[in-house]
């Protein structure tokens, strides 16, 4: 059931790397002691940068942003991100099921990939999980 979207880029910054540290760490130093990037902004590249927006992937799964609930986000960082680099992100759905809860009834849980890679190393992947309530 994979549903494979056409590539995407993003160059990452330093403008993105200082708001985003600002954002989630709020300490510049904890940043400069990994080396300037947070791995968490494996997210911003991917949300910004996939080849499909999220309304994108929501009108391939047939479903509106108000019945769908993020759930987990797993990071694999393969090396350190770096500012002033282009990354190109591979976005898939690699995973569907249909489930129904007693008290939430039925709902689709979809599993998403990023792949971000530098040239032709790659760099993390982010997997996403999507709750999608359906009607009875």
């Amino acid at each position: 059931m994979p549903h494979i979207f056409a590539p995407g880029r993003f160059t990452l910054r330093p403008h993105h790397v200082a708001l985003w540290t600002d954002a989630v760490a709020g300490d510049a130093n904890e940043a400069a002691r990994i080396g300037g990037v947070l791995p968490s902004i494996a997210l911003l590249l991917c949300f910004n940068g996939a080849g499909a927006s999220i309304d994108d992937i929501m009108a391939i799964l047939d479903t509106k942003p108000e019945r769908v609930l993020f759930g987990e986000i797993e990071l694999e960082i393969d090396r350190p991100l770096r500012a002033g680099l282009t990354y190109s992100i591979d976005t898939a759905i690699v995973g569907s099921e249909h489930k129904h809860g007693r008290k939430t009834g039925p709902f689709d849980k979809v599993t998403l990939r990023y792949a971000l890679s530098e040239g032709d190393r790659r760099a993390a992947t982010v997997t996403q999980t999507w709750i999608i309530s359906r009607d009875a």
